[in-house]
């Protein structure tokens, strides 16, 4: 079986599938394949999530990548029936797919550390690439994984240069079951996003960025602190004025019937702390859009040459 023909099938096999999804699991497909030399055994399996896990992947990025190898697996059996996943639905314990305590119980960014960053991206003391990544995050509150994958193509950008008078978008796309979705990117983002450096950071290189961050603007390094604590900051002050099933559409968490029912509802906008926070409804055909009244938004905007 070449890998050829286990793409072929793959697509055969996911054609009623959105493309994002299938896009996700053929590259999974196609690294085991080459990681393990077309040898579809146990141990390449367990060979294969230890190497994320030693790469900085997290916990339910190595989960899912775990049950889109058993579906590799039941596809490539069509293909050679001696081939025939070794495992369970759940994973043995032999794999390191289980969330480890820091991941639980990894600190929240305070919003006076994100002020402090922001300000450092504003003034020039963090470089414009990883600028550039602090605003996705704090707005639009990124996993590394969804800023590590996010691509050029993913923004109108025509020729190196922003769209002029239209509406700049972002598509970001997720491998935790969520929705894809397409992000408004406001005027004051634009400037920032232009020196995204993509696909330019493995998951440890961009933790790593994270700290660099943190030292560049004078604040201490925090054990467990990292890009998912900018993520915890944006839900928890969302979640503060807003239901649930909003947070869960716009942060691209797996939702149920009733939680996209809930985000066509439009949500009146309420004033904390002198911040402004208000969500327009989320139309079924775009996904959710960031409004210019996003509560971090006014963080970037303020003091911008």
């Amino acid at each position: 079986m070449t890998l050829q023909d286990l793409i072929q099938k793959l697509a055969q096999e996911m054609a009623g599938s959105g493309k994002d999804t299938v896009r996700h699991f053929r590259s999974v497909v196609e690294d085991f394949y080459r990681f393990s030399k077309g040898e579809f055994t146990r141990a390449a399996v367990v060979l294969y999530i230890q190497r994320l896990e030693k790469k900085g992947y997290s916990a339910g990025t190595r989960r899912t990548t775990y049950s889109i190898l058993k579906r590799g697996f039941d596809i490539a059996h069509t293909l050679d029936d001696s081939i025939v996943w070794p495992f369970g639905k759940k994973p043995p314990s032999e794999l390191p797919v289980d969330v480890a305590e820091w991941e639980v119980n990894a600190p929240i960014l305070s919003l006076e550390e994100l002020k402090t960053m922001i300000a450092g991206a504003k003034d020039g003391t963090v470089p414009g690439p990883a600028a550039a990544i602090l605003a996705a995050s704090s707005i639009y509150g990124l996993r590394r994984i969804e800023m590590i994958e996010l691509k050029p193509e993913n923004m109108d950008i025509k020729k190196g240069v922003l769209t002029p008078n239209l509406a700049m978008r972002m598509r970001v796309t997720t491998v935790k079951h969520g929705r894809a979705h397409e992000h408004l990117v406001p005027e004051e983002l634009r400037p920032y996003l232009e020196q995204y450096p993509f696909q330019a950071y493995s998951p440890v290189g961009l933790s790593n960025l994270y700290h660099q961050i943190r030292q560049a603007v004078g604040l201490e390094i925090v054990h467990g602190s990292g890009w998912h604590s900018i993520r915890r900051l944006v839900a928890s002050s969302l979640l503060f004025i807003y239901p649930l099933p909003l947070v869960k559409a716009f942060l691209r968490w797996k939702m149920g019937s009733m939680d996209i029912a809930m985000t066509y509802f439009k949500m009146p906008a309420k004033q904390v702390d002198g911040m402004i926070f208000g969500l327009e409804p989320f139309p079924s055909t775009t996904g959710e859009m960031v409004t210019a009244e996003h509560p971090f938004l006014k963080l970037w905007r303020d003091g911008k040459s």
